[in-house]
């Protein structure tokens, strides 16, 4: 180790930071009485296996001495770490597959880790390994963990309820959905999906309903915009089951759950069978042309 930047590497040891930039190292020689320039010393540092490269510009994975060689930690969100550090104006959210695994929701995490960026951000290159979501949202639909700003289990159901097309793993969330219902209030619901149409309301409370949440099912209901449906949740070329009281079809065959919420008698399913009808590829509901979701894609 040059004897130049022993100071600075103990600096580094006792700090133990999973980021390093370039300002991080300015502000340290400064501190130190360190002459060499920080990118010299990022040179350096890389070279000898302290400093490991990462795609995001004037950012490395700081591998500390106890590591034993320069291997990096394995996080799969060291990059979105790295941004963050870099570029704190710009916001990106871990999101859908994603959060339910970082929450404990979810068994297994997603093949490709998904991330949220705000609609109209510009493009990210060196987030490209990540699946990527356009959807803004209220800053409350993630809560921090880990370090990292995880969409809350109100922030799953509103952003599956806006982009459905940005969620992937159906069969996964049939399993854990009554989990994720029983976190979800009213108020805050209402707020994540203020300003969306009749699509995104009405898919958050079949979710709900399906998650066995039919108190805020119905509540967001009442609250819902004006629009006629029917709303699809899943790809319109596949059979669905329509649902009269959310005018959703569900063509991806989310699992029906017992009610949660002790209040008021549970549909029996009689009932509740009543009020569904299987529909085929393509077929509407009722004349007229479905509502258009805020990705573009129909409702």
């Amino acid at each position: 180790m040059p004897s130049s930047l022993a100071p600075l590497l103990r600096d580094l040891e006792i700090d133990r930071p999973e980021i390093v930039t370039i300002e991080d190292l300015d502000r340290r020689r400064r501190q130190l009485g360190i002459s060499l320039q920080p990118g010299e010393i990022a040179r350096r540092l890389r070279r000898l296996g302290w400093l490991l490269p990462l795609r995001v510009r004037g950012a490395w994975e700081f591998a500390p001495a106890d590591r034993g060689a320069a291997i990096a930690v394995g996080d799969p969100f060291i990059e979105v770490r790295a941004l963050a550090a870099v570029r704190s104006e710009t916001f990106v959210g871990i999101g859908f597959e994603s959060a339910a695994f970082l929450r404990g929701f979810a068994a297994k995490p997603p093949a490709r880790e998904v991330i949220v960026l705000d609609e109209g951000a510009a493009v990210i290159r060196a987030l490209s390994m990540f699946r990527l979501v356009r959807l803004t949202l209220p800053r409350e639909a993630f809560d921090p963990l880990r370090g990292l700003p995880v969409q809350t289990a109100d922030g799953l159901i509103s952003s599956i309820s806006i982009r459905p097309d940005g969620f992937h793993n159906w069969a996964g969330l049939s399993v854990w959905l009554p989990t994720i219902a029983t976190q979800v209030d009213t108020a805050t619901q209402s707020r994540l999906l203020a300003g969306r149409n009749a699509s995104a309301w009405s898919r958050a409370a079949y979710l709900l309903g399906r998650g066995g949440n039919d108190v805020v099912a119905d509540r967001l209901l009442a609250r819902r915009p004006p629009g006629r449906g029917p709303f699809y949740l899943g790809p319109r070329t596949n059979r669905g089951r329509y649902d009269a009281a959310t005018q959703v079809v569900d063509t991806v065959g989310l699992i029906r759950h017992p009610a949660i919420v002790d209040e008021g008698p549970v549909p029996t399913a009689e009932t509740a069978e009543s009020d569904e009808r299987t529909v085929a590829p393509g077929e509407g509901t009722r004349p007229g042309k479905p509502t258009t979701d805020e990705s573009g894609v129909p409702g």
